[in-house]
Formats: C-alpha cells, structure tokens, sequence
C-alpha cells in the first residue's frame, strides 16, 4: 500500500513537471556559420567518365610527421604511419579545382568552411591503409586526381604508443 502510494505520487510529479510551462523559454541559437560552395556547376557526366574503368593504378604510402613546437613538421623526426585510414581519390574537375580555392578561405575562428555539393561528394573511389600506410587504387582511367585523408589524434597517439612499446 505504502509503495502504491509513493508510485502515485512519483507519477503525478513527472506529470506536473512536464505540463508546466516556464516563465520564458530561451530561443535556439541560430547558426553562425558561413558556408562557401563552388559556384560552377557540377559535370556529373564528367566525373563518372573519369572514375570509367582504366588500366592504370595508384599506390602510395599515406603518413605524417609531428610538429615542432613551433608549429612545423620535424624534418627528421620519423613517419607516424596512417594506419587503417580512408584514403579519398577525386576525379579533378573544374567544380573540385573551385573547391580547393574556397578551402583556402576557411577560417576556423569565423566559422567559415567551404563545402561541397552531395552530388560532387558521390563521386570517388576510396581505400582503406594498411598498418604501414600503403593503399592502392587499381584500374583507373590515366587522368588528373586528388586525394584527401584524414589522420586524427586517436590514430597519430595510437601509432606512437605502438612504437614505444
């Protein structure tokens, strides 16, 4: 009986606090952000044609190396290898060559980013690094591309660990 009581009027709490209305609601923060897209308009045709299958293949060793205290990468400081990383590879259009040029303007103080298009975004290939940081592209149509990655601080700590142990 006493718990009966005391679940009724735990209920009854949760209903009052739900159905009471506040003094004032503060408002949502609008969003500051400035967004940057290319204003070319994006050939959909043309990057499909450039991700056809091809004869030629990329390989390459994905890795970085730790800053200075200064900010610079130590030159004879050794490889921090990207391990298990997706590595992106872009056909080059004139839509990605805007892009690049609008990545140069971010500003992370401002929120200011350049962005691109879901369609741009659909097209490209990607591979996943091994544990010393090779990947490769097979059957590429020879052409112009670019590639992106990204090594984040649990990765970069990760391989250092490794390597101390």
């Amino acid at each position: 009986m006493k718990t009966l009581k005391i679940t009724i009027l735990m209920l009854l709490l949760l209903c009052t606090h739900y159905l009471s209305k506040a003094q004032y609601v503060q408002p949502e923060k609008t969003s500051d952000t400035i967004k940057l897209m290319p204003q070319t308009s994006f050939d959909a045709a043309a990057a499909k044609g450039a991700l056809a299958r091809g004869k030629a293949t990329i390989k390459g060793v994905a890795f970085t190396k730790p800053k200075t205290q200064f900010g610079y990468k130590a030159p004879f400081a050794p490889r921090i290898y990207a391990n298990k990383i997706k590595v992106l590879l872009f056909p080059v259009t004139p839509y990605l060559l805007e892009y690049l040029e609008l990545r140069k303007q971010n500003n992370y103080k401002k929120l200011k980013f350049a962005y691109m298009s879901n369609e741009a975004w659909y097209y490209h290939y990607y591979a996943i690094t091994n544990s010393v940081g090779e990947f490769t592209f097979p059957n590429l149509k020879p052409g112009k591309y670019r590639r992106f990655s990204k090594l984040d601080v649990y990765c970069i700590l990760q391989s250092v660990f490794r390597q101390w142990i």
